[in-house]
């Protein structure tokens, strides 16, 4: 892939998916986060000194409710080769519910490290824990940890990666629960690389369960730094709706990767 593809791919992740509106000065649904666009995140970090910031609007439906983000803010930065360090932060809406009132979503720090690079005939992999807060509350079952191992695997144009890790959801009613996903991405010309993903997750409370989605999307390089990434999906959830759109750039010394 090009550099501008590549770098534009990689991130980690959250969940809720999204709208997306000002940004671009258009209205259109967006996607989940992860290893944007996706929910499923990929073991590659920027490289060592390089910053990949996002800008973000998302949306998501279900069950009488929806949620719209905007802005969330991400940042990855590469703190040593094979090791990136991000936080991310965001400002949501919640409708259908008593939570119509802009507030302050959820905010991640993790640390990707990866202990194994790719080869020709092995894939890279990545831990990447996290832990994730809500920032309106200071309570402690307001604040889960993620702990996955996530991989990946190039042929030419094509690219599969995937993993997944239990989410520690601390509260008296909440369980502790497993997420995974796959995706796999097709540089379709120098500029644009589509993709699509599956993903799963157990039940994260007694009264919810299990559920299954997918996502479509990609990216579009705007030259060698810049990009706008772009996916749309559902889950199992009856009446689902999920989307994002990001606006990204890549920063640092101008050194090969």
């Amino acid at each position: 892939m090009s550099t501008a593809v590549e770098a534009a791919r990689r991130r980690r992740r959250t969940s809720v998916v999204s709208w997306a509106a000002a940004l671009f000065a258009v209205v259109l649904p967006a996607l989940a986060l992860a290893g944007p666009p996706f929910e499923t995140d990929d073991p590659e970090p920027p490289g060592y000194r390089h910053y990949e910031v996002y800008l973000v609007t998302q949306y998501d439906q279900g069950a009488g409710r929806h949620v719209e983000t905007l802005p969330r803010f991400e940042i990855n930065y590469g703190v040593m080769p094979n090791v990136q360090l991000s936080f991310a932060t965001e400002r949501s809406w919640a409708r259908g519910s008593e939570e119509g009132a802009p507030r302050f979503g959820t905010s991640e720090l993790g640390l990707k490290m990866r202990f194994l690079p790719e080869t020709k005939y092995r894939p890279q992999v990545a831990f990447y824990p996290s832990v994730v807060w809500s920032g309106e509350s200071t309570r402690g079952s307001d604040t889960k940890v993620f702990l996955p191992l996530w991989g990946q695997k190039s042929w030419g144009r094509s690219t599969v990666y995937g993993g997944g890790g239990r989410w520690h959801n601390p509260g008296p009613l909440n369980r502790d629960f497993w997420f995974a996903g796959v995706a796999m991405l097709r540089q379709v010309s120098d500029t644009l690389t589509l993709g699509a993903e599956v993903f799963h997750s157990t039940a994260e409370s007694v009264d919810t369960v299990s559920s299954t989605g997918f996502n479509v999307g990609g990216l579009s390089a705007l030259g060698e730094d810049h990009s706008v990434l772009f996916s749309i999906g559902r889950s199992s959830t009856p009446g689902s709706l999920s989307a994002y759109l990001a606006y990204g750039i890549s920063l640092g010394p101008k050194t090969t990767r």
